[in-house]
């Protein structure tokens, strides 16, 4: 599951014809945290789901292009439930959140998500 998120979230931030809608990815994303939250190792699924979410980060995003950096903030605002507070901080925090936060042509919606 983890893994097809992953990859539609790839496919959207890439513009592929292959993509799902922004809504059906987000969809993705809230079905993923309610089977992370029945998972027997819910630890182990996490590290590997925050892997796949920053090589795309790194490969994909253009920290120029605001439309990219609000889908992922999205994204990452769908994850809150299982995301912990010290995985934002050292992962999210200088790599998505700051420059968000510091970017004035973002959507008011993607400085919300950034803020949260």
């Amino acid at each position: 599951m983890a893994s097809d998120a992953s990859r539609q979230l790839r496919l959207l931030l890439e513009d592929s014809p292959q993509a799902l809608s922004p809504t059906d990815v987000y969809a993705l994303f809230d079905a993923l945290v309610v089977d992370f939250t029945d998972s027997p190792e819910p630890e182990v699924h996490l590290y590997n789901l925050e892997e796949q979410l920053q090589a795309i980060h790194n490969e994909v995003v253009d920290h120029n292009s605001c439309r990219q950096t609000n889908i992922f903030l999205t994204a990452l605002v769908h994850l809150l439930p299982i995301l912990r507070p010290v995985s934002l901080i050292s992962n999210w925090f200088d790599l998505v959140l700051r420059p968000a936060l510091r970017e004035p042509r973002l959507p008011i919606t993607g400085s919300a998500h950034a803020k949260d």
